[in-house]
């Protein structure tokens, strides 16, 4: 049996006019928040809220001038999530609608969360920052070291953390640190939930400052810093460059399952088979792409500025919808039928 003729396509879920939207999650495909700021005349930072896959959204926090704008968001699942603000205000949700100011984070830092009360904060600290009461109060976790041999003299150095991730078991992750003098990033491992990092891999020349780390199992996990992308396939052990294209924005790596994601203003990139090949395709969006987000289901959304968010999903080939845009060629993300 053949398919019936489909696409593949990002449809515009926008939200209201004149925000500048920093970042997307969602917990399902229906299910999903946007953070980040409005413009003038109304201002401050906001967070909104879906439940029907974005063709509606309700502002759950901000709005007003007074709100710091919103950077980062994260959830743990459907009603446990945070989000950091500017200034460095951490908010928390723990039914997925209210939110409340619980703590402070470094300005412009990244957290991840294992539980709804554990969690790690990198960036804007010097170290990785722990907590064990859901971000309430902060300690400072492991120091960032690395040892490393140059012409065969052994040298030790401090790093930098600068992106974490952890798989979906909450068990397995990894760090990266930008080591400043050796002009490289090191890459750290855990398998027990953070309590202890074990250096794995200095990468030569490679800038971690914009580094993003995303898991789609416990052995599976993606790398991206500057204009490479590495691939684990043993949990973090060891990594290797693919042939993967990133974009030259957006500089993010996302996974779910066998799917991955890199999306910038012109360009989407992904993956269907755990990363064994790579696909671009031009997509022009009609504004600059700042986060994307994809679930296990193969779902995924796109935000950026001027209220920007895009849907990806597969209708029949007649579709239409006003500002949807076509992904060239990409019917395989259909699987076909035996």
């Amino acid at each position: 049996m053949r398919h019936p003729p489909v696409k593949a396509i990002f449809e515009a879920v926008s939200y209201e006019g004149g925000a500048n939207i920093a970042d997307v999650a969602f917990t399902d495909d229906e299910t999903g928040w946007i953070c980040g700021s409005r413009s003038a005349p109304a201002g401050g930072g906001f967070i909104a809220a879906t439940h029907d896959g974005g063709r509606t959204w309700v502002r759950q926090a901000g709005g007003e001038p007074g709100m710091s704008p919103c950077e980062r968001l994260f959830f743990a699942d459907a009603t446990n999530g945070w989000a950091t603000q500017s200034d460095g205000s951490l908010l928390r949700t723990t039914d997925g609608v209210r939110w409340t100011r619980i703590g402070r984070v470094a300005p412009h830092s990244r957290v991840v969360f294992t539980s709804p009360e554990r969690g790690f904060g990198v960036g804007g600290w010097r170290d990785v920052h722990v907590t064990t009461d859901g971000g309430r109060t902060w300690q400072d976790g492991p120091a960032c070291h690395v040892a490393y041999a140059v012409d065969g003299v052994a040298h030790e150095e401090s790093c930098e953390p600068a992106a974490i991730g952890f798989a979906p078991d909450g068990s397995t992750g990894s760090l990266v640190a930008n080591v400043e003098c050796a002009g490289a990033a090191a890459v750290m491992r855990t398998s027990d939930a953070g309590t202890t990092w074990t250096p794995v891999a200095l990468l030569p020349g490679v800038d971690a400052h914009a580094a993003s780390v995303a898991f789609a199992d416990s052995l599976t996990g993606y790398l991206r810093a500057g204009a490479a992308l590495m691939m684990t396939s043993d949990g973090g052990v060891t990594w290797q460059v693919t042939d993967a294209r990133p974009p030259a924005d957006a500089p993010a790596v996302a996974a779910a399952g066998s799917v991955g994601w890199m999306v910038g203003a012109r360009q989407f990139t992904y993956t269907l088979d755990n990363g064994t090949r790579w696909t671009t395709r031009a997509t022009v969006f009609p504004a600059r792409v700042k986060a994307f987000a994809v679930l296990r289901s193969g779902a995924g959304y796109v935000a950026g500025s001027a209220g920007m968010v895009y849907r990806y999903r597969i209708v029949p080939f007649d579709y239409r919808s006003p500002r949807m845009i076509t992904i060239p060629s990409a019917t395989t993300f259909v699987p076909p039928e035996s």
